[in-house]
């Protein structure tokens, strides 16, 4: 089943988008320095013409919005400070980088944390050597913060002259920075970290040893895989299940006999992972494991295994399917009838059209859309039925059933909701008519008349009958 801001007006259309992201912090500042009692100061100052140039209707300038976060370094206040900190890595702008680097030393652990979050923002290079520095500073209880995210933010700036200090960070004291540092490997994608992260699979820590698995998933080197395969058996099951999905990245085959004994692992999170990793590579081989998968003692592991059959498109598992359209589990049926409509087969239509009175609304939509996708319209009364139903994924899936069908008693169920739908679900709908051929002339015609709807929509609908009438 699991495939299946308010806008702008006025003055506010010409401001940039600059302008919008910091008008949440000029408030914050705004309400902090009226709960302080002392004289003007430069930032009141800025503060006091950014808001006359909105009284007045004006886009205040560039330079005051710099101004603004630029002075409030200065205050006395440690937490406008950090505001002001956390607001110049939002605005984006290379030439803060100074400032920022300047707070690195700061006093308050807070605001130095804050300055290399911000300097991650900005996405300059020219940051590194100031996190590189942070990364090897100090390390204390109050430091660690800075720290770790200085792993992260050099993650994420993604320059190599950061990787010999994040190896070294890999056997740091703090857990959180080692964490940080597994996981910003994994984003500069160089194979040369392969052997570096293998080591971390064995930290004390299990969040490294789970950053490490996915990292090696990321760089997607084959030389790890019998070291994954192995961390299969570590105590964390958290630990496991990155791994199954670092096995599923690397794509090697050699890996499936491995996944397939992982589907009795004893946590049903790691037998979940394990069902998708093996619909991933593809191979039938397994199957007669996934099979087995669709009776699991939790529905989501059964849930997963019917789609996954569905996917592979093996028609072995025909019967299963058909079978398993009778589990105690709805969500593991709904997913067994969608499956049977993917794999195609036309031996399953009889199976599908008892499903149709299944007690469950959702297997019933679901056999519905399968026997739809096999040629067989006898369950279009029953989907136009489910477009009233409160589940929300229930119309969804009969609507895209009966889109599929095309025919008169189809087009009302496909122009289910439209005028709640936003403008541009309107114009796909409207286009999407054209599938339903004569039977949707009344429709357009209703839809050139409406004048409360969008002109866009009638036009479209305008040109949309007269390809039909060609």
């Amino acid at each position: 089943m699991k495939r299946l801001s308010a806008a702008i007006t006025g003055r506010w259309e010409s401001s940039s988008p600059l302008l919008l992201v910091f008008i949440a912090y000029c408030i914050s500042f705004s309400l902090v320095i009226l709960s302080c009692d002392y004289e003007e100061s430069r930032l009141e100052k800025a503060l006091k013409v950014y808001h006359k140039s909105y009284e007045r209707n004006e886009t205040p300038s560039s330079d005051l919005l710099f101004e603004i976060p630029i002075s409030a370094l200065n205050n006395d206040d440690s937490s406008v400070q950090s505001a002001a900190v956390e607001a110049l890595g939002k605005l984006g702008d290379k030439e803060l980088l100074p400032s920022l680097a300047n707070a690195l030393d700061h006093d308050d652990w807070m605001i130095r944390r804050d300055a290399v979050k911000a300097l991650g923002n900005l996405g300059n290079k020219d940051a590194v050597p100031h996190l590189i520095g942070v990364l090897n500073s100090e390390d204390d209880f109050l430091n660690r913060w800075a720290r770790e995210h200085a792993a992260e933010a050099l993650g994420k700036l993604g320059d190599k002259r950061a990787i010999p200090h994040l190896i070294n960070a890999l056997n740091d004291d703090d857990r959180w920075v080692r964490t940080e540092a597994a996981k910003a490997l994994g984003k500069l994608g160089d194979n040369s970290l392969v052997p570096h992260l293998m080591n971390a699979l064995n930290d004390d820590t299990s969040a490294v040893r789970r950053e490490a698995a996915e990292a090696l998933g990321k760089l997607g080197d084959k030389r790890a895989l019998p070291v994954l395969i192995n961390v299969l058996n570590d105590h964390d099951n958290w630990v496991r299940m990155y791994t199954v999905e670092a096995l599923a990245k690397l794509g090697d085959k050699s890996a499936i006999p491995a996944l397939t004994n992982a589907l009795n692992d004893a946590d049903s999170t790691v037998r979940r992972e394990t069902v998708e990793a093996l619909g991933e590579l593809g191979d039938n081989s397994a199957v007669p494991h996934l099979v087995k998968a669709l009776n699991d003692a939790d529905k989501s592991v059964g849930e997963e295994a019917a789609e996954t059959l569905g996917k592979l498109g093996d028609k072995d598992a025909v019967p299963h399917l058909i079978e398993a359209l009778q589990h105690d589990y709805s969500t593991v049926r709904a997913d067994a009838a969608l499956a049977l409509g993917e794999l195609g087969d036309k031996g399953a239509i009889s199976a599908l059209a008892n499903a149709l009175k299944d007690r469950d609304i959702a297997v019933r939509v679901c056999a519905g859309h399968a026997l739809v996708e096999l040629g067989d319209n006898r369950a279009v009364p029953i989907l136009v039925d489910a477009l009233n139903d409160n589940d929300r994924l229930v119309p969804l899936i009969a609507s895209i059933a009966l889109f599929q069908v095309g025919g008169k008693a189809a087009v009302p169920a496909f122009m289910w909701n439209f005028k709640d739908k936003e403008v541009s679900e309107q114009l796909r709908t409207v286009k999407g008519l054209v599938k339903f051929e004569a039977h949707a002339i009344p429709t357009l015609v209703e839809i050139i008349g409406d004048k409360e709807l969008n002109i866009k929509i009638r036009l479209h609908a305008v040109a949309v009958l007269e390809q039909l009438n060609q």
